[in-house]
């Protein structure tokens, strides 16, 4: 082997190790959870809610990560009635965005649906599958939930109950500590 050629595989062997080099063989880049991954948080909100006007609604509950969990109690009315739903819920945050982060749930309680003052009311199980924004997930303090939810009772209420519709679509922002 000449000089030239023996610098050439000297070369050649130096630089090897980098010469099959991909996006595997890097360090994985360290990411830093903004989202806290433990969060209890108390809320209300505003509602709208189809045969029933506006509303009110209190919640409260755990995020541990990208899992939701917790209760909540709603209240609508208007000329035409009163609606409560009480409910327990659990959903799933699509994101770690710490601005928006879209979630998707699941809740299941107890709707009641009547008159203000005057019986009958009903009261029947339902549930409420359930789709929303959180703002400010990374926020501790100050996050707001934009959602929609479909409340749908179960059964029908028995005779000489108020007549209960086939579901009620509820609209709500939340603003939480």
């Amino acid at each position: 082997m000449t000089g030239g050629s023996r610098l050439a595989v000297a070369l050649l062997l130096g630089l090897a190790p980098f010469a099959g080099a991909s996006a595997e063989d890097t360090p994985e880049e360290v990411h830093v959870y903004a989202v806290p991954p433990l969060h209890f948080y108390l809320g209300l909100g505003l509602q709208a809610v189809t045969s029933s006007g506006a509303g009110l609604s209190a919640e409260a509950g755990v995020q541990v990560l990208r899992v939701l969990a917790g209760g909540s109690i709603m209240l609508a009315g208007n000329a035409a009635g009163l609606m409560t739903y009480t409910s327990a819920r659990c959903a799933y945050v699509l994101s770690d965005d710490e601005l928006a982060a879209p979630y998707v749930g699941l809740g299941m309680g107890a709707v009641t649906f009547g008159d203000f003052f005057d019986q009958p009311r009903s009261t029947v199980f339902g549930s409420s599958p359930e789709v929303g924004v959180i703002l400010g997930q990374g926020n501790l303090i100050g996050r707001m939930v934009a959602s929609a939810r479909l409340i749908i009772p179960w059964s029908r209420p028995g005779v000489g109950q108020y007549r209960m519709p086939w579901g009620f679509v509820a609209f709500g922002l939340l603003f939480s500590l």
